[in-house]
């Protein structure tokens, strides 16, 4: 009966390791795609609204979900400081210490760091200019991760089922 109910825990815990790794790589195409609709928003009210960047990355927060929202109001929460700031430096110090709670790559924190010196810093051009590239560069990362999502998703919940029922028949 104990070496049952051992061989049931072992085959749920393999099963939950690989359903969650699935979950991973489901979570990142989504994340990539609510940081480009804020992106977008930004851009737009950046460019088209004269709205200031605090406001701005407030508005852009509305139209994504966690933690993607949560980052981008953290963002604007630092920018009302009064402790002189840049929104460069805001924009990296949050990113960096959130990146964490994300489910995305290096690679897209790498242009959302080379986003920040260009915010509140340059016109409204340039700004919407830098904003399009860095949604043009994520919209590559969103294709790519979609890609390896539908690869490797349903590999890594089959993976956890059997390799469970593999490290049960070897304990029987």
């Amino acid at each position: 009966m104990i070496k049952l109910a051992g061989a049931a825990v072992v085959l749920a815990a393999a099963t939950l390791a690989g359903f969650h790794q699935a979950s991973l790589l489901a979570r990142r195409p989504r994340e990539i795609g609510d940081l480009i609709a804020a992106l977008s928003r930004l851009q737009t009210d950046v460019g088209y609204g004269v709205t200031p960047l605090p406001d701005a990355l407030r508005g852009a927060a509305g139209s994504a979900r966690e933690p993607v929202s949560g980052l981008l109001r953290a963002v604007a929460d630092e920018l009302g400081r009064p402790d002189g700031r840049t929104a460069a430096e805001c924009w990296e110090a949050v990113w960096t210490k959130g990146w964490a709670l994300t489910s995305m790559k290096r690679n897209e924190l790498d242009h959302l760091l080379a986003l920040g010196p260009t915010l509140g810093v340059s016109d409204r051009s340039d700004q919407t200019r830098h904003l399009a590239l860095t949604i043009h560069r994520l919209q590559a990362d969103e294709r790519e991760a979609n890609e390896i999502r539908g690869r490797y998703e349903k590999m890594w919940r089959s993976l956890g089922v059997l390799s469970g029922a593999l490290a049960v028949i070897l304990l029987y």
